[in-house]
């Protein structure tokens, strides 16, 4: 398993309460577009599920899709989704916190895992990156699960992992 939070040295968040778990729902971007979301100021998000579909066209050539995490432009984690795509394929993608990295398919749903306990602050970024993507391939489905922390400097607990202390 890869712990990006000690790799990037990052310090623990100052957070406020606990977290609330909150379904977002993206607007499918426009054909042969990639989507992306950034963490709103004073939030910090840990993912807990990511699902979306991506429809390819008829037009040749394999797409490879993965999703990015950029702290604000500098990319630092890239996850394969899926090997590659065919021309007329429909794929659904289901990312959850897992210790193993490779991905299972069943059935066309292409099951990826990410880093425990990552945490995202305000200004990451998750986005598709799709290899190859063509004109009227199309993302559409994007739902993610996140736990939602309120950053702040009120009554502060140290949120580090998966551990809290109290002041």
């Amino acid at each position: 398993m890869i712990d990006l939070l000690e790799e990037l040295g990052r310090a623990p968040e100052v957070v406020i309460g606990a977290a609330y778990q909150r379904v977002i729902t993206l607007p499918a971007p426009d054909v042969g577009s990639e989507w992306s979301i950034t963490v709103p100021g004073g939030y910090l998000w840990r993912l807990v599920s990511l699902y979306a579909s991506f429809t390819t066209s008829s037009q040749t050539g394999y797409r490879q899709a993965r999703l990015q995490i950029y702290a604000g432009d500098t990319l630092i984690a890239e996850v394969k989704l899926c090997i590659s795509l065919s021309p007329d394929y429909s794929a659904t993608f289901l990312v959850t916190p897992t210790s193993s990295p490779a991905y299972v398919v069943v059935d066309d749903l292409y099951r990826t895992g990410i880093p425990r306990n990552l945490l995202l602050s305000a200004g990451y970024r998750l986005a598709s990156s799709t290899a190859n993507i063509q004109t009227n391939d199309a993302w559409s489905n994007i739902i993610l699960v996140v736990h939602e922390y309120v950053v702040g400097a009120q009554e502060p607990r140290l949120v580090y992992r998966d551990l809290y202390i109290e002041p």
